[in-house]
């Protein structure tokens, strides 16, 4: 099964981040780890990576964590990857998400 998931602020709860992981729970430790990973550095290219590490670190620096939401389950990949396009390409002022595809 493919998960469509957003990462939702703790604080505000407004949505940062729409994303599609076959391990949600999994998927939201990655992006945890990778955000300490990539503390202070932006990534070439591709601002918005940079933006959702500096919001998850403050989370962490806070002792807190992104909420995950599910909102889609599919068979089928592609058609997650479809849904999550078309929730980027809607929200992508308000989303962390480095690609506007």
């Amino acid at each position: 099964m493919n998960y469509l998931y957003l990462l939702i602020c703790p604080i505000t709860l407004d949505a940062k981040y729409v994303g599609v992981s076959i391990n949600p729970e999994n998927r939201l430790t990655g992006h945890i780890h990778d955000a300490g990973a990539y503390n202070g550095m932006r990534v070439k290219g591709h601002p918005k990576a940079f933006e959702k590490s500096k919001w998850i670190n403050n989370l962490t620096s806070k002792n807190k964590k992104p909420i995950i939401a599910i909102i889609g389950q599919y068979e089928s990949r592609k058609k997650a990857l479809i849904e999550e396009r078309n929730i980027i390409t809607k929200h992508y002022d308000k989303l962390t998400n480095s690609v506007k595809t």
